[in-house]
């Protein structure tokens, strides 16, 4: 092998034969389940999602007390707000 005339096509073959094209491979991306449950259940999300359990037992205990109870649940409110503030935040961060 000359190192002005470089290697012939048949010890180039051989090699890409062997070794495969010289690129680089993509790096591994995060797939999109995970970062949706990183936002859901991360940061702030998450204590939201203890005062919505903390309203639903509140709101058991209310209803297991008092026969009469108020239709208005705070704590499916306060899921929905979660589920949806999670929802906007993944399509920002997507796009």
């Amino acid at each position: 092998m000359c190192v002005w005339q470089g290697l012939t096509k048949a010890k180039a073959a051989e090699y890409l034969r062997r070794d495969g094209r010289n690129e680089l491979t993509p790096p591994k991306t995060t797939p999109e389940w995970v970062k949706f449950c990183k936002q859901l259940f991360g940061g702030f999300s998450i204590l939201l999602w203890i005062g919505a359990i903390l309203c639903f037992f509140a709101y058991s205990i209310q209803a297991a007390s008092y026969e009469d109870v108020p239709g208005d649940n705070v704590s499916l409110l306060v899921s929905l707000a979660v589920c949806l503030s999670v929802c906007l935040s993944l399509v920002y961060t997507c796009h």
